[in-house]
């Protein structure tokens, strides 16, 4: 083909015409589908508008921050859900021996001891029990046992094996002092008082149940009824140099306690007359004058001095005394703790008496009781004393005898008994 000829774009006949898809227009949408994408996208738009309008308006500014409030405070306890049960741990099997049983000793039951000594494991309490099993009042043996429980910090239990003891071994009054004596240590005063009154029961002539008795009430603030016992350890005890001077101190102090300082002054006198050149001290001497002052009682005392003859058989002075000015017949008597009267020289004279006062007293026909009661005023001839402690007994004095001047009366004055005559005459001021 030479230059001047054309190329034509006519494919001859009979060619196929081949197009490749690089070169394909794309084919247009149809026309229900070129407006499909417009409607979700106008809601989206507008939705996006509606939220940041009600973002920002007047009632979301309000209520915004009590929402945000209550979604990031944290959850009330009651409010969170429970935590699972954690799981236990695996028991740990442990060994256990079990110890052998103690048998409660039939000794330690019989006299009475807590289940502690009763069952203890101690060699020397339980040898002690056996030998008082072969040998139930074996008064060395019970020494030991108390011996041993008091090593061992149980000293209440030897006070009750020596009650126990006492108790199935007809008496002992040696050991009911002891466990007396160590329930006052331990200030329990109701036990002591019952042992106090098993010693009286075993030995009603003695005044160291009374004693015990008396300490005791005093503790418990009786000092009503100790009065009464310790009036009875002294009246027992009768008005030796042996006697305690414990008893007198205790019974002057009850006697403070009820108000009677010129008894307790009284009291003291008595005890120091008993021996006057040894306990007449400074001591004694400020104790009754404190007593004294208390209760003006050196006005109670006046006179100058009276002397009686001696005679009779028994050579003893009876002397005319006046009772709340009833005349009757008297023994000066030292060694009488009190003035005692009988029923009728007291009835006659219109003695205050203390019906429930119960002292007792050793006379010559024994131990008898009587009952507390108080002179207005007791006068001789020349001399005379008032508020005087007296006991009212049924004991028979003698013939045409209507009691004894005891110290309760004579204390008060200074006697002297020498060459067959009594002189009762004025104390000089202290």
């Amino acid at each position: 083909m030479s230059g001047d000829e054309t190329t034509s774009n006519t494919a001859p006949a009979g060619a196929s015409l081949s197009v490749s898809e690089s070169d394909r227009p794309a084919a247009p949408p149809p026309d229900g589908e070129r407006y499909v994408w417009f409607v979700p996208a106008f809601f989206v738009v507008a939705g996006i508008f509606i939220v940041v309008g009600v973002l920002f308006s007047p009632w979301a500014q309000r209520q915004l921050p009590q929402l945000v409030a209550s979604v990031t405070a944290p959850k009330p306890e009651s409010a969170r859900a429970p935590e699972p049960p954690k799981a236990a741990p695996a028991a740990v099997p442990i060994a256990v021996t079990a110890a052998p049983a103690v048998t409660v000793h039939p000794v330690a039951e019989a006299l009475g001891l807590s289940p502690e000594a009763a069952s203890s494991t101690n060699k020397a309490v339980r040898q002690t029990f056996d030998v008082l099993q072969r040998e139930p009042c074996d008064q060395r043996a019970l020494e030991r046992l108390v011996k041993v429980l008091d090593g061992v910090s149980l000293r209440r239990d030897g006070a009750k094996a020596q009650v126990g003891f006492s108790r199935r071994c007809g008496g002992h009054l040696g050991f009911l002092f002891q466990a007396a004596n160590t329930y006052m240590d331990l200030a329990d005063h109701k036990a002591a008082i019952e042992v106090a009154e098993e010693m009286i029961a075993a030995q009603p002539h003695d005044g160291n149940g009374f004693y015990f008795r008396g300490l005791s009430l005093a503790k418990l603030g009786d000092h009503q009824r100790a009065v009464d016992d310790f009036m009875t350890a002294v009246s027992l005890a009768g008005m030796r140099t042996s006697i305690s001077s414990g008893v007198f101190l205790a019974l002057a102090n009850s006697q403070e306690a009820l108000g009677q300082h010129c008894d307790a002054a009284s009291t003291v006198e008595s005890w120091v007359a008993i021996d006057a050149p040894n306990r007449d001290t400074s001591q004694t001497r400020t104790m009754i004058g404190r007593y004294d002052r208390q209760g003006s009682c050196a006005a109670n005392s006046k006179g100058d001095r009276d002397t009686f003859p001696l005679g009779g058989p028994n050579r003893v002075a009876i002397v005319p005394a006046y009772i709340n000015g009833v005349r009757g017949q008297f023994i000066v008597d030292t060694g009488a703790s009190y003035v005692a009267l009988s029923p009728r020289m007291a009835e006659q004279a219109g003695i205050e008496i203390d019906q429930a006062s119960s002292v007792r007293v050793q006379t010559a026909n024994g131990v008898i009781r009587s009952k507390r009661g108080r002179a207005s005023q007791i006068r001789l001839r020349n001399i005379a004393t008032s508020n005087v402690p007296v006991l009212v007994q049924e004991a028979g004095f003698g013939p045409g005898v209507d009691g004894l001047l005891g110290m309760s009366f004579l204390s008060r004055f200074e006697v002297v008994i020498s060459g067959g005559i009594v002189r009762i005459a004025q104390k000089p001021a202290r």
